[in-house]
């Protein structure tokens, strides 16, 4: 049975796509997806676990805080990649379908040039600000935690927005459009 963010092998450029992509796919939707999830989950109980504290016993956790930072931090960036490659974009397609098709060609092309370089900025980014960090060897304010272990998330989560735009780009190329929906194949 197909999984409803992937309607079939048909509309589904990924799903007929190289072994690395679709291992790749496997491991963002079977552990990616789950480990956010649950760190997400997590960052809420201890937030209602510290509000509750505060509220009935006047006494606080201090490192509460930090903790639900830091797993809101990963929670996000594990699946920076992964969104976007089960459709969760905005794209206007109303305007979009209207369009001829070398103005579409267009518009993705420039859409994946500019997905490639923003992803590459933040790759940079994210390992200058991890280099630096272990460099320094900076804590994190109550845990003395090593800062680097938690900042890498903007590395891995920008590495796996490189990767999507990467393999929408050769889409493009081979003249396909990779941020096609679903939901507009099927209407």
């Amino acid at each position: 049975m197909a999984s409803p963010d992937h309607d079939s092998a048909g509309s589904d450029p990924r799903a007929a796509g190289p072994r690395w992509l679709r291992a790749l796919d496997a491991f963002e939707h079977r552990w990616l997806w789950n480990v956010s999830t649950a760190l997400m989950l997590a960052a809420a109980s201890i937030m209602l676990l510290e509000a509750t504290a505060r509220t009935l016993f006047s006494t606080s956790y201090h490192w509460a805080e930090e903790v639900v930072r830091y797993f809101v931090l990963w929670s996000i960036f594990l699946v920076f990649g992964l969104a976007p490659r089960r459709g969760h974009f905005i794209r206007t397609e109303l305007v979009f379908e209207r369009c001829p098709l070398w103005l579409r060609q267009t518009f993705n092309s420039s859409s994946c040039l500019g997905g490639l370089l923003f992803s590459g900025a933040l790759v940079w980014a994210g390992w200058v600000q991890t280099l630096n960090l272990q460099r320094l060897g900076m804590m994190s304010e109550t845990m003395d935690l090593p800062l680097w272990i938690v900042k890498i998330s903007l590395l891995v989560g920008a590495v796996l927005l490189f990767v999507y735009f990467l393999y929408c780009s050769v889409l493009v190329f081979r003249g396909r459009d990779p941020y096609r929906s679903a939901h507009s194949e099927n209407t």
